[in-house]
């Protein structure tokens, strides 16, 4: 049994398939109806919260797998997920620019590069950046993608193989000697060998069934959706209040916030307001771009910012993959990886050490 129906529980499901294991995804709401269905899609091992640092061999891992899932994918389900590879350039202003220092430099990770360029350099990139642009950098390398399509091409491929789809909410676990011999829906219980809970922020309410803290919470993030014709280049752009993305479909991706909201998913006008006014001093001629689709997202954040990815406490047959907050989507395969192998042989090469559930042992 997989509970959640995101990227990473349709990855495992997925996964799973091909090693001949019978599954079935719960998941409450439908097939990537939160942020796997409404995040950014930009696939960045490089930079981040705890990247350098223990996430970065995990999102590593998980950026290859993408590459791999692609072509695959699309053979299998006729779904292009719309995955490239494109620049990324990081953009300065006024004494933003101090920030830049190091970043050009690489840590020697193959198959990307870093390099620091001027305001002319920039504006020869994108000649729609803002002239007060005072420096930035430039990475060769980063993935992009629609994340939406990536799940549906993941449920698809599973389902294809043979997982079963139940929608339906998971009030708790049947449990026997601390082994979970069924999942509890609304109106029936589900008998199972094993159970992965990657259910996002939503995670937490697993609490009451593990009898252990899973200290994650909640983080907003709104993201607009704009028809324009700048910036032209194919080329992701970050800045000091976020980023925008231009996407196959020809829409310019702009965003994105992050609040502590609890599970409120409404977009929110302050929030569209912020990101407008962000992209502008970016982009100035983006003031004549019309937004077609305002979205919010609930991205699974942990209290020390890191994945839970392991076995639950106590339990023989309980694994969680869930909790990677703005790189969900980069390390969601492997994760998906990390928790196939934990169900079907114990044991997992994924780099995850360190980011079992017992660290928060403990923790009220």
């Amino acid at each position: 049994m997989v509970v959640g129906g995101g990227i990473t529980g349709w990855g495992i499901a997925w996964i799973l398939c091909q090693r001949g294991v019978s599954v079935t995804v719960v998941e409450r709401d439908g097939v990537a109806a939160h942020a796997s269905g409404m995040a950014a899609g930009v696939l960045n091992p490089l930079d981040g919260e705890n990247i350098p640092g223990p996430l970065q061999p995990l999102a590593l891992e998980g950026y290859r797998r993408h590459l791999e899932w692609w072509p695959r994918l699309r053979d299998e389900t006729g779904v292009d997920v719309q995955g490239r590879v494109v620049p990324l350039l990081r953009v300065a202003f006024g004494d933003e620019v101090e920030t830049l220092d190091g970043m050009d430099a690489m840590d020697g990770t193959a198959g990307f590069s870093r390099s620091r360029v001027s305001p002319s350099e920039i504006l020869g990139l994108e000649p729609s950046i803002s002239d007060r642009v005072a420096g930035g950098v430039v990475v060769e390398g980063i993935g992009s993608l629609d994340s939406y399509l990536l799940t549906v091409a993941l449920s698809r491929a599973a389902q294809k193989m043979g997982a079963r789809y139940v929608q339906d909410t998971v009030i708790g676990l049947e449990r026997s000697e601390g082994v979970a011999a069924g999942v509890t829906l609304s109106q029936q219980t589900l008998a199972c060998q094993a159970v992965v809970l990657a259910m996002g922020p939503w995670s937490s309410h697993a609490e009451a069934w593990l009898e252990h803290a899973v200290p994650l919470y909640p983080l907003k993030g709104d993201l607009l959706r704009m028809t324009t014709e700048q910036p032209a280049a194919d080329i992701i752009i970050y800045h000091s209040a976020g980023l925008l993305s231009r996407k196959l479909d020809g829409l310019l991706w702009a965003g994105t916030t992050n609040e502590e909201a609890g599970f409120d998913a409404q977009p929110w006008e302050s929030s569209r307001e912020q990101i407008v006014e962000g992209a502008l001093r970016v982009v100035p001629a983006l003031r004549d771009a019309r937004v077609v689709r305002h979205t919010s997202c609930l991205r699974p954040q942990t209290s020390d910012g890191l994945p839970i990815v392991g076995q639950a406490l106590g339990w023989e047959n309980v694994f969680m993959a869930t909790g990677a907050g703005h790189k969900g989507i980069l390390v969601a395969p492997s994760m998906a990886m990390a928790a196939a192998d934990l169900v079907t042989r114990g044991r997992t090469d994924m780099p995850i050490d360190g980011f079992g559930a017992e660290r928060f042992a403990g923790s009220n």
